[in-house]
C-alpha cells in the first residue's frame, strides 16, 4: 500500500471512530426518549381512566368517544408554548383549554425537541468541530511529512465548520434534514397514537410501534452523521491540500462488495484542487459514501500495491494500477459463480432469489451459508416459494429475524434448527392468518393465571445476563415457547386475571422448529395447524 493511501485510510478511520463513539452516546438518548414516550403513554391511559372512574384496562379500550370524534388536525406548539426542553406538561391542558390528545402531542414534542436540540444537534456539531480540525491537522501533517515540514502553519478558523454545517450539502443543511427527521418521526408517532386511540387498542402496541419508528429514526440518524462527516473530511483534507500547496488530487474507491457502480467509475480519476466539487469530483458521492482522495504527485514512490478486500470480506493487497471493474471480474464475479455452485442444491429454484450479506470477514461466512441453504432445502416447496425474496445476514452475535422487512439474521456458526426457528417466524407472519394464530394462543393459555409464570435468567453469546418471564403449561411444546416478552409480570396480565397474548412471540417458531426436525410429538393440534399452512 502506498504512502498517501496509508496516511488516508487512517484519517478516515480517525473521524470514523468518533463519529461511533458519538453514536453510542447518541444510541443511549434515543433509547432513553423511547423509555420517556412510553411512560407518556401510560400515564396518558391512567389520567384518562382516573378521570372517568374506569380500571386501566377499561381505559385501554375505551376513551371518551366525543373527545376522539372530536379531534382535529394536530395542534402546532411552539417552543414558547411548553418552555425550552420542559417536558412537564401535564397540567397544560388546564391552561391552554387543551383536549388531553393535544396535551399528550405537546409532551411527544417536548420528548422529542430535547433529543434532537441537546443530544442531537448540539453534540453532533461538537463532534463535527473535532473531526474537521482533526482530519485537517492530519492532512497537513501526512504531506510536511512527505515534503518536509513547516514552521509555520495555519490555524482552522472556528467558523469554518459553522458555515460548512450551514451550507446546503445535496440540497439542504444538516440542521434543516436533522430537523425533518424529528417532524418526521412526531407525525408518525401521533398518527399511530390516533389510530390506536380510535381502535381502543392497548398502550403496550403504542410502545412497540413507537419502538419500532425510533429504531427507524435512529439508522436515519447514523446514515445523516456519517455522510455529513465524510463531507467535513473532504473539506478539511482539501483545505490542507490548499494551504500546502497541492495541486491535484486522485478519487481513491474502496475496493470491496459493497462500492457501488458511482464510486467504481471514479476510482483513479485525477482533478484539479482547485476544482473539487463535493459529490462531482469529490467525495462523499452519495449516503454513507466511503471513497477518499489523495494528494496527486506523478513522481511519488509506490510499493507498487493498494489494499482492497476479497468476496468473502478479508484484506488483500492488488495490483496499484487495479482499476475496479478489474478487481470486480477477478474477486466479485467469482464469488457470484461460487455461490450459484453452492445453490444448486434441492431447492426446487427457489432460493436463487435469496440474498446474503455477512457481518464479519472470515472464511466461516462460506459455512454459515452452507448451513441456511441447506435448512432452506429442507422446507416444503410452497414455503421456498414464499421465503425466496429474503435476505440473510450472516456472522451476528445470535439469530433474530426481522419478518416486516424479510430478514434473518444469524448468528455465527448458527446450527440448521436455529434458522428452522426464525424460518417459523416468517411462516406465521407470511403464511397465517393473525385470527388462527390468535386463536392457538389462547389456546395455550386457557385457564392459566399469573400463577402459571415464572422469572428466569438466560445469558446472551456475550454471557450478559438477561431477564425473561416464562408462561408454563402442559399445551406448549417448550419453555422457550412459553416467553413472553415484558418488563414486568403486570404487564402479562389482563384486567380479568387472564394472561395476555399480544407479547408471546415464540408460538409458532419453536414448534416449526420441531416440526422440521420431525419432533413435535404429542402436539397434533399445532402439528396440523403447521402442516395444514406449509403443504
Amino acid at each position: 500500500m502506498g504512502y498517501w493511501e496509508r496516511r488516508q485510510e487512517e484519517n478516515y478511520r480517525a473521524g470514523e471512530m468518533k463519529i461511533n463513539q458519538y453514536f453510542t452516546r447518541l444510541e443511549k438518548a434515543f433509547n432513553q426518549a423511547k423509555r420517556e414516550l412510553q411512560k407518556t403513554v401510560e400515564s396518558f391511559y391512567w389520567r384518562y381512566a382516573e378521570e372517568n372512574e374506569l380500571t386501566y384496562a377499561e381505559a385501554q379500550k375505551r376513551l371518551d368517544k366525543a373527545e376522539i370524534k372530536g379531534l382535529r388536525e394536530f395542534v402546532s406548539l411552539s417552543m414558547q408554548n411548553i418552555g425550552k426542553y420542559n417536558q412537564d406538561v401535564n397540567n397544560m391542558s388546564i391552561k391552554a383549554r387543551m383536549t388531553r390528545y393535544q396535551a399528550l402531542e405537546a409532551q411527544v414534542d417536548a420528548i422529542l425537541r430535547q433529543l434532537y436540540a441537546v443530544d442531537y444537534q448540539a453534540n453532533a456539531e461538537k463532534t463535527m468541530q473535532e473531526i474537521y480540525g482533526d482530519t485537517y491537522y492530519r492532512t497537513w501533517y501526512g504531506i510536511d511529512q512527505y515534503h518536509g515540514f513547516h514552521a509555520e502553519f495555519a490555524q482552522v478558523d472556528p467558523g469554518t465548520v459553522d458555515a460548512l454545517l450551514k451550507y446546503p450539502f445535496n440540497g439542504a443543511n444538516f440542521s434543516d434534514r436533522l430537523w425533518k427527521q424529528k417532524d418526521h418521526l412526531q407525525t408518525q408517532l401521533m398518527e399511530s397514537l390516533t389510530t390506536m386511540m380510535i381502535q381502543g387498542t392497548p398502550p403496550q402496541n403504542l410502545v412497540d410501534a413507537f419502538a419500532k419508528k425510533m429504531n427507524s429514526k435512529k439508522r436515519d440518524a447514523y446514515r445523516l452523521l456519517h455522510t455529513e462527516s465524510s463531507y467535513l473530511m473532504s473539506k478539511a483534507t482539501h483545505a490542507g491540500y490548499k494551504e500546502d500547496g497541492v495541486e491535484k488530487y486522485q478519487i481513491l474507491a474502496t475496493l470491496d462488495s459493497k462500492t457501488c457502480g458511482i464510486c467504481g467509475k471514479l476510482d483513479g480519476k485525477i482533478y484539479p484542487v482547485a476544482e473539487a466539487v463535493a459529490g462531482k469530483n469529490m467525495p462523499p458521492f452519495h449516503p454513507f459514501c466511503r471513497c477518499t482522495d489523495v494528494p496527486y504527485y506523478s513522481d511519488t514512490p509506490t510499493d507498487g500495491k493498494r489494499a482492497a478486500r476479497d468476496a468473502e470480506g478479508n484484506s488483500i493487497e492488488v495490483p496499484e494500477d487495479m482499476t475496479y471493474a478489474e478487481w470486480k471480474k477477478r474477486f466479485q464475479d467469482k464469488e457470484e459463480k461460487t455461490q450459484e455452485e453452492l445453490q444448486s442444491s434441492s431447492t426446487n429454484g427457489n432460493i436463487v432469489d435469496i440474498k446474503f450479506k455477512s457481518q464479519k470477514s472470515s472464511v466461516e461466512v462460506r459455512e454459515d451459508r452452507k448451513t441456511v441453504i441447506e435448512a432452506y432445502a429442507t422446507l416444503p416447496p410452497k414455503a421456498q416459494r414464499v421465503m425466496a425474496d429474503i435476505t440473510i445476514d450472516l456472522g451476528n452475535p445470535g439469530s433474530a429475524c426481522d419478518y416486516e422487512n424479510g430478514i434473518i439474521y444469524a448468528a455465527s456458526n448458527a446450527e440448521k434448527e436455529d434458522i428452522y426457528h426464525e424460518f417459523g417466524h416468517l411462516v406465521e407472519h407470511r403464511m397465517m392468518h393473525p385470527a388462527d394464530v390468535e386463536a392457538y394462543k389462547q389456546y395455550l393459555v386457557e385457564g392459566l393465571t399469573d400463577a402459571d409464570i415464572t422469572q428466569e435468567t438466560y445469558y446472551n453469546t456475550a454471557g450478559q445476563p438477561k431477564r425473561i418471564f416464562i408462561v408454563h403449561g402442559d399445551r406448549f411444546v417448550s419453555e422457550y415457547q412459553g416467553r413472553i416478552y415484558v418488563n414486568s409480570l403486570l404487564e402479562a396480565i389482563n384486567a380479568d386475571g387472564s394472561i395476555k397474548t399480544e407479547r408471546l412471540f415464540e408460538t409458532i417458531s419453536e414448534p416449526f422448529r420441531l416440526y422440521q426436525k420431525k419432533q413435535l410429538n404429542g402436539h397434533q393440534e399445532i402439528y396440523d395447524f403447521i402442516e395444514r399452512v406449509v403443504k
